[in-house]
């Protein structure tokens, strides 16, 4: 636990003067956020049914979103929509190999990525990895009916946020008759596919263990090749969503309100939209399960080893709405770019780290150092949350236009990175220059006592749009 003497305390923003719920910043020295994410904090504070908003240190203003990534939003008897992105359970898992850093030569690596380029969809697989009726039970269930049909390894499950399932109040049975049918028989070939934009997959190599014990029980060991991956519930939970969200928002959000509109939770329309909400974050997890085994099969055959394995070390999703209970109060934590570290207790998936808490991981942007994370005590002041990554000093459109595509590759591969790509679009938008320093945050978080970093990460080859 970090020492009295050197905890930051939050610092607060005084909306109240439009009747706004409180917002408890806990950020990194800098000044408070600037005009145009204080004014979208303001209207979210002043939102009916909103309790408390925490800004996170990766905090940052995107023009496409009413609500500023980094922050976390808390209701009692509503839920709001687009509180977060729409690209739900969009999130990160960290994973381990059993072959050393030191094994992936050059030649190795440029072998696994380029075959990755072909065995890991950008849009869609060319087939469905998942027949329909098993795609439908793990839209209502869960992971946990995905292992058997994709012949997943059993820590999938204990290594993911929740178990790989979310409750949202809505019986199992409901939740399979609010879904649309045309998603699960369209779409099922979206799940195993990466996308675009800061979605990424990264191999990694263990630099520094800065909590021995920690690292030990997650096996993470100096020198071990990690892989990082960022990404969503693609265009299936898109389309599972899109009909209820359309007709939620033309019966909630008043002419000429702005994006931000409250839905209740109690209401007919709210429990049809919490049903697709259910199957759309399975489909994130899934979709990212998909990915590792792909991975883990591809490794195999480059290798030539059927015994390598690639091991699940932890799996959040940082856009993500769900029922919580903090306090002993019951309430609907909308996390948007946070993650969700699970502290020591019986809300830990896996009961071998009961004591140790669920890990987070902790990305910096294209080329940088990333991290994994484990909860400290403060994390109870943000509804159990922590930033997921280095958060943007210069907006997507700005630092397309301000940099050269070829100049940042360039850029990232003069960091000993090897860079591999979809292109799918402008990687200008994700020039190292436009994040914020990945360290800085860590120090804020570790100050406000939110998480300890267990390992340092550094990036050797990533996949990319």
């Amino acid at each position: 636990m970090t020492p009295e003497s050197t905890t930051a305390r939050p610092s607060g923003l005084d909306l109240r003067r439009n009747g706004g719920a409180p917002v408890r910043c806990f950020l990194d020295g800098q000044p408070l956020p600037d005009e145009s994410t204080r004014l979208q904090l303001e209207e979210l504070a002043a939102m009916p049914g909103v309790e408390t908003i925490a800004v996170l240190p990766d905090v940052h203003y995107k023009s496409r979103n009413p609500t500023p990534s980094g922050t976390v939003t808390v209701t009692s008897d509503v839920v709001l929509p687009r509180a977060i992105d729409d690209g739900i359970n969009c999130g990160m898992r960290s994973m381990v190999a059993s072959v050393p850093a030191k094994d992936l030569t050059a030649p190795v690596v440029d072998r696994l990525f380029n075959r990755l380029l072909e065995t890991v969809a950008f849009k869609q697989q060319e087939e469905h990895p998942i027949g329909e009726e098993d795609c439908e039970e793990m839209l209502v269930h869960g992971l946990s009916r995905a292992v058997g049909p994709l012949g997943l390894p059993p820590d999938e499950i204990a290594r993911t946020e929740n178990g790989g399932t979310v409750d949202l109040g809505i019986d199992r049975e409901a939740v399979r008759d609010a879904l649309p049918r045309n998603p699960i028989r369209k779409e099922r070939r979206s799940l195993g596919s990466l996308g675009g934009g800061n979605h990424f997959l990264e191999l990694q190599e263990v630099v520094e263990v800065l909590d021995p014990q920690a690292a030990r029980r997650l096996g993470l060991p100096l020198g071990a090749a990690m892989f990082m991956m960022h990404s969503d519930s693609r265009r299936l939970g898109k389309k599972l969503l899109k009909k209820v969200l359309r007709e939620a928002e033309e019966t909630h959000r008043k002419p000429g309100q702005s994006e931000l509109w409250s839905l209740p939770v109690d209401s007919d329309l709210g429990r049809r939209f919490l049903a697709c909400l259910t199957a759309t974050t399975h489909a994130g997890f899934a979709n990212r399960a998909v990915i590792t085994d792909i991975l883990r099969r591809t490794m195999r055959e480059v290798l030539g080893d059927r015994s390598v394995e690639v091991a699940l070390v932890c799996d959040s999703g940082h856009e993500t709405i769900q029922p919580e209970t903090h306090g002993g109060r019951s309430y609907w934590v909308h996390r948007h770019g946070a993650s969700h570290p699970v502290p020591p207790g019986p809300g830990v998936p896996d009961p071998a780290l009961a004591d140790l808490g669920l890990p987070v991981p902790l990305a910096g942007c294209l080329g940088m150092d990333s991290y994994v994370c484990l909860a400290l005590p403060g994390i109870d002041g943000t509804f159990h949350s922590g930033p997921h990554g280095a958060g943007r000093v210069i907006a997507k459109a700005d630092a397309a236009a301000q940099f050269d595509a070829g100049a940042v590759e360039a850029e990232v591969r003069d960091m000993g990175v090897r860079l591999f790509r979809y292109h799918s679009d402008n990687i200008a938008g994700q020039a190292p220059r436009s994040f914020k320093n990945v360290a800085r945050v860590v120090d804020a978080m570790t100050r406000h006592d939110l998480l300890r970093p267990v390992v340092r990460l550094k990036p050797l080859a990533a996949l990319k749009g």
